[in-house]
């Protein structure tokens, strides 16, 4: 079974680009060498990253979540 863990990116001035926060090296290890789904989202709770390991658990992939709203995709009280 694999883990899901959320960061929230807050005081974002623009939270809209998707990892204009994260260098390409952070992105790479969030999605390449960390063994669990990792997802941010900005303080409106829409996804800006989704690595791999959550497209195998949501079964979403990253293009169809990025910008959607957190409840959208995980259907979860958390994400409120």
């Amino acid at each position: 079974m694999c883990a899901l863990t959320s960061l929230e990116v807050v005081n974002s001035q623009d939270p809209s680009p998707p990892l204009k926060f994260l260098s390409l090296t952070h992105s790479e290890i969030l999605d390449d060498y960390f063994p669990e789904g990792v997802f941010l989202i900005n303080t409106r709770w829409q996804l800006l990253y989704f690595n791999h390991m959550a497209e195998e658990i949501t079964g979403f992939t990253r293009q169809e979540a990025i910008g959607k709203f957190c409840w959208d995709i995980f259907r979860a009280d958390q994400c409120h």
